[in-house]
Protein backbone atom coordinates (compact mmCIF):
# COMPACT_ATOMS: atom_id res chain seq x y z
CA UNK A 1 0.00 0.00 0.00
CA UNK A 2 2.90 2.32 0.79
CA UNK A 3 4.19 2.19 -2.78
CA UNK A 4 0.75 2.58 -4.36
CA UNK A 5 0.47 6.08 -2.90
CA UNK A 6 4.12 6.99 -3.46
CA UNK A 7 5.03 9.40 -6.20
CA UNK A 8 6.77 8.15 -9.35
CA UNK A 9 9.85 10.12 -8.28
CA UNK A 10 9.94 8.33 -4.92
CA UNK A 11 9.43 4.97 -6.61
CA UNK A 12 12.17 5.84 -9.12
CA UNK A 13 14.62 6.53 -6.28
CA UNK A 14 13.75 3.15 -4.70
CA UNK A 15 14.35 1.46 -8.05
CA UNK A 16 17.62 3.29 -8.47
CA UNK A 17 18.89 2.11 -5.06
CA UNK A 18 17.63 -1.41 -5.68
CA UNK A 19 19.38 -1.71 -9.02
CA UNK A 20 22.55 -0.28 -7.47
CA UNK A 21 22.74 -3.06 -4.89
CA UNK A 22 21.52 -5.86 -7.13
CA UNK A 23 23.69 -8.43 -8.81
CA UNK A 24 22.58 -8.12 -12.44
CA UNK A 25 23.78 -10.55 -15.03
CA UNK A 26 25.16 -9.11 -18.19
CA UNK A 27 22.65 -8.85 -21.02
CA UNK A 28 23.45 -7.93 -24.61
CA UNK A 29 23.49 -4.24 -25.38
CA UNK A 30 25.06 -1.20 -23.75
CA UNK A 31 22.26 -0.65 -21.27
CA UNK A 32 22.99 -3.57 -18.96
CA UNK A 33 26.80 -3.74 -19.17
CA UNK A 34 27.25 -2.62 -15.55
CA UNK A 35 25.19 -2.14 -12.41
CA UNK A 36 26.40 1.44 -12.15
CA UNK A 37 25.29 2.18 -15.71
CA UNK A 38 21.79 0.87 -14.97
CA UNK A 39 21.58 2.86 -11.74
CA UNK A 40 22.68 6.01 -13.57
CA UNK A 41 20.11 5.39 -16.30
CA UNK A 42 17.33 5.19 -13.70
CA UNK A 43 18.62 8.20 -11.78
CA UNK A 44 18.64 10.27 -14.97
CA UNK A 45 15.41 8.84 -16.37
CA UNK A 46 12.12 10.65 -16.73
CA UNK A 47 8.82 9.08 -15.71
CA UNK A 48 6.50 8.97 -18.73
CA UNK A 49 3.48 7.15 -17.35
CA UNK A 50 2.05 3.76 -16.64
CA UNK A 51 0.55 1.03 -18.78
CA UNK A 52 -2.43 -1.07 -17.67
CA UNK A 53 -1.80 -0.04 -14.04
CA UNK A 54 0.93 -2.67 -13.99
CA UNK A 55 4.01 -1.22 -15.68
CA UNK A 56 5.84 2.05 -15.10
CA UNK A 57 7.40 3.63 -18.17
CA UNK A 58 10.60 5.65 -17.96
CA UNK A 59 12.80 7.15 -20.66
CA UNK A 60 16.47 7.97 -20.55
CA UNK A 61 18.15 9.24 -23.67
CA UNK A 62 17.28 6.74 -26.39
CA UNK A 63 16.35 4.03 -23.87
CA UNK A 64 12.89 3.10 -22.70
CA UNK A 65 12.34 1.24 -19.41
CA UNK A 66 9.26 -0.83 -18.67
CA UNK A 67 9.16 -1.73 -14.98
CA UNK A 68 6.76 -4.33 -13.60
CA UNK A 69 5.52 -2.58 -10.44
CA UNK A 70 4.83 -5.81 -8.56
CA UNK A 71 8.24 -7.31 -9.33
CA UNK A 72 9.99 -4.05 -8.44
CA UNK A 73 8.06 -3.76 -5.17
CA UNK A 74 8.88 -7.38 -4.33
CA UNK A 75 12.57 -6.73 -5.01
CA UNK A 76 12.60 -3.56 -2.90
CA UNK A 77 10.92 -5.37 0.00
CA UNK A 78 13.32 -8.31 -0.34
CA UNK A 79 16.35 -6.02 -0.18
CA UNK A 80 15.01 -4.21 2.92
CA UNK A 81 14.09 -7.50 4.58
CA UNK A 82 17.47 -9.03 3.74
CA UNK A 83 19.29 -6.05 5.28
CA UNK A 84 17.23 -6.44 8.47
CA UNK A 85 17.94 -10.19 8.64
CA UNK A 86 21.67 -9.65 8.03
CA UNK A 87 21.77 -7.04 10.79
CA UNK A 88 19.84 -9.35 13.13
CA UNK A 89 17.24 -6.61 13.63
CA UNK A 90 14.06 -7.71 11.88
CA UNK A 91 11.26 -5.32 12.75
CA UNK A 92 8.31 -7.38 13.95
CA UNK A 93 4.69 -6.75 14.75
CA UNK A 94 3.29 -8.74 17.68
CA UNK A 95 -0.16 -9.99 16.76
CA UNK A 96 -2.93 -9.01 19.18
CA UNK A 97 -4.57 -12.38 18.58
CA UNK A 98 -2.30 -15.19 17.42
CA UNK A 99 -3.04 -16.48 13.95
CA UNK A 100 -3.60 -20.25 13.99
CA UNK A 101 -2.60 -22.39 11.04
CA UNK A 102 -3.56 -26.05 10.79
CA UNK A 103 -0.64 -28.11 9.48
CA UNK A 104 -0.41 -31.35 7.56
CA UNK A 105 1.84 -33.99 9.13
CA UNK A 106 4.61 -33.11 6.64
CA UNK A 107 4.30 -29.38 7.39
CA UNK A 108 4.44 -30.10 11.12
CA UNK A 109 7.73 -31.99 10.74
CA UNK A 110 9.19 -29.15 8.65
CA UNK A 111 7.90 -26.60 11.20
CA UNK A 112 9.64 -28.47 14.03
CA UNK A 113 12.91 -28.41 12.06
CA UNK A 114 12.71 -24.75 11.08
CA UNK A 115 11.49 -22.91 14.19
CA UNK A 116 14.89 -21.27 14.69
CA UNK A 117 15.03 -20.03 11.08
CA UNK A 118 11.47 -18.69 11.34
CA UNK A 119 12.53 -16.85 14.51
CA UNK A 120 15.55 -15.34 12.68
CA UNK A 121 13.23 -13.81 10.08
CA UNK A 122 10.80 -12.45 12.68
CA UNK A 123 8.13 -15.15 12.68
CA UNK A 124 7.45 -16.38 16.21
CA UNK A 125 5.36 -19.55 16.35
CA UNK A 126 4.34 -22.09 18.97
CA UNK A 127 2.41 -25.32 18.98
CA UNK A 128 -1.26 -24.53 19.56
CA UNK A 129 -2.54 -28.09 19.56
CA UNK A 130 -1.43 -31.38 18.04
CA UNK A 131 -1.64 -30.24 14.40
CA UNK A 132 -1.93 -26.45 14.65
CA UNK A 133 0.64 -23.71 15.20
CA UNK A 134 -0.02 -20.24 16.51
CA UNK A 135 1.81 -17.33 14.91
CA UNK A 136 2.53 -14.59 17.48
CA UNK A 137 4.66 -12.15 15.46
CA UNK A 138 5.27 -11.25 11.86
CA UNK A 139 7.89 -9.09 10.14
CA UNK A 140 6.57 -5.57 9.52
CA UNK A 141 7.62 -5.67 5.88
CA UNK A 142 5.59 -8.77 5.05
CA UNK A 143 1.87 -9.27 4.55
CA UNK A 144 -0.22 -12.45 4.49
CA UNK A 145 1.80 -14.17 7.22
CA UNK A 146 -0.33 -17.32 7.07
CA UNK A 147 0.40 -17.66 3.35
CA UNK A 148 4.10 -17.07 4.00
CA UNK A 149 4.27 -19.74 6.71
CA UNK A 150 2.44 -22.17 4.43
CA UNK A 151 4.85 -21.39 1.60
CA UNK A 152 7.89 -21.90 3.83
CA UNK A 153 6.52 -25.20 5.13
CA UNK A 154 5.23 -26.49 1.78
CA UNK A 155 7.47 -29.53 1.52
CA UNK A 156 10.65 -27.62 0.69
CA UNK A 157 13.71 -28.40 2.72
CA UNK A 158 13.67 -25.07 4.51
CA UNK A 159 16.02 -26.34 7.22
CA UNK A 160 18.83 -26.40 4.62
CA UNK A 161 18.01 -23.02 3.07
CA UNK A 162 20.12 -19.99 3.85
CA UNK A 163 18.48 -16.83 5.19
CA UNK A 164 18.57 -15.15 1.79
CA UNK A 165 16.58 -17.98 0.19
CA UNK A 166 14.05 -17.96 3.00
CA UNK A 167 13.71 -14.16 2.75
CA UNK A 168 13.20 -14.39 -1.02
CA UNK A 169 10.52 -17.07 -0.64
CA UNK A 170 8.80 -15.07 2.12
CA UNK A 171 8.74 -11.91 -0.01
CA UNK A 172 7.35 -13.78 -3.02
CA UNK A 173 4.53 -15.21 -0.88
CA UNK A 174 3.77 -11.82 0.67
Amino acid sequence: KEQESASPTSFKSHLSRTFASSHWQSVSGDLFKSEDNLQNKFTQSRFIGSFMNKYLIFESGESLFLVDQHAAQERIMFEKFQRQIDAGKVEVQPLLVPLVVKLTPTEKVIWQETQEKLHEIGIETSLFDEDTVAIQTQPLLLKNIDKIVRSLLAGHDTSRCDRSTIARRACKAS
